[in-house]
């Protein structure tokens, strides 16, 4: 039992390494120029060159591509929670004939790869005129996101016990009151982790604005990381920066959101 324990610390301390050894390359790096990163790798630069992160926050435009990001990322979550906590609630809490059928729909479109049907939208979008467009953006992500976030929330507001309804039922509450002060309060672990789900999705997603997005003020922070390859090579020093600038983010995020991203995923799974 001792030799299995340690089996499993040792694995779970080469999973850290696993994480943790890029994100150090890719920060020590950021302050170093192209010989030292290929030269040297993993020690620390002779001398440090702040100006990287100058050059990628100012000069690469990557504050710009930030907001961008921020916006299009909080809309597309504010807007998912909302339409799929609607959906699920009606799904997990009345009985209709068509019930379970339109929860299998939902979760067939978990089956649907992005790669098979990109092709069609890029026909719609490009039809439609809706390129450079962050609304017609968001609604992709939204399409994208509803099966995984409706089945989730589904499934934990389903175990929300009915007496709670149907006290407030006899305090006079509207369904609609029940929905709004009722049930997305106690379903927040959940709201939570599909939140930082999907935050982290629309953040690091480079397809869709890549295909949909020619215009350079609109562009996020993963087409920003583009712009540091040229024809005539990359300067990699500013483009670590960067790329350190951009996963901070996420880092940072899960940090202050770490327990309710568990409690989330602990709740699911034994509501479940």
């Amino acid at each position: 039992m001792r030799s299995l324990k340690w089996i499993k610390y040792a694995f779970l301390y080469l999973m850290v390494l696993a994480f943790v050894l890029p994100m150090l390359f890719t920060f020590i790096s950021s302050f170093k120029n192209n010989n030292e990163i290929f030269s040297a790798p993993f020690s620390l630069p002779k001398i440090w060159r702040f100006e990287n992160w100058q050059i990628a926050w100012s000069s690469a435009g990557m504050s710009r591509y930030l907001l961008n990001s921020f916006g299009l990322a909080i809309g597309s979550v504010a807007l998912i929670l909302i339409v799929a906590s609607m959906v699920a609630y009606e799904i997990s809490r009345f009985n209709f004939r068509i019930n379970k059928l339109l929860l299998s729909f939902f979760l067939m479109g978990m089956m649907i790869p992005m790669h098979a049907i990109i092709v069609p939208i890029s026909w719609i979008i490009g039809n439609l005129d809706l390129k450079n467009n962050i609304g017609a953006l968001m609604l992709l992500y939204i399409a994208f996101a509803m099966p995984f976030t409706t089945a989730v929330l589904a499934n934990f507001m389903r175990a929300i016990p009915v007496e709670i309804e149907e006290a407030a039922v006899l305090d006079g509450a509207s369904k609609f009151a029940i929905y709004l002060r009722v049930i997305l309060p106690m379903s927040g672990p959940a709201l939570s982790t599909v939140a930082i789900f999907n935050f982290l999705s629309v953040w690091n997603d480079v397809m869709f604005p890549l295909l949909f997005i020619n215009d350079p003020s609109m562009k996020t922070v993963a087409l920003g990381l583009l712009n540091f390859s040229g024809e005539h090579g990359t300067d990699y020093g500013p483009m670590m920066a960067a790329i350190s600038i951009t996963i901070s983010v996420p880092f940072i995020l899960y940090i202050f959101f770490q327990e309710r991203i568990e409690n989330g995923i602990a709740a699911g799974a034994i509501k479940g």
